[in-house]
């Protein structure tokens, strides 16, 4: 029984895109940055969204 696109499915596909995205991100970045540096500033930058959602 299909019950139509919900908005589930388009979350899930908006994931699947960035998840895949996030490699060649990932890729470039490197190419930029050593390994240490751009892992300071993902987790730097998750930090601040991360404290920035949990005070709101």
């Amino acid at each position: 029984m299909f019950k139509g696109f919900t908005l589930a499915d388009l979350l899930l596909i908006v994931v699947a895109i960035i998840w895949g995205v996030n490699v060649a991100v990932v890729k470039s970045a490197l190419t930029v940055f050593n390994p240490l540096t751009f892992n300071s500033l993902r987790f730097g930058i998750s930090a601040l969204l991360s404290w920035g959602m949990l005070c709101w």
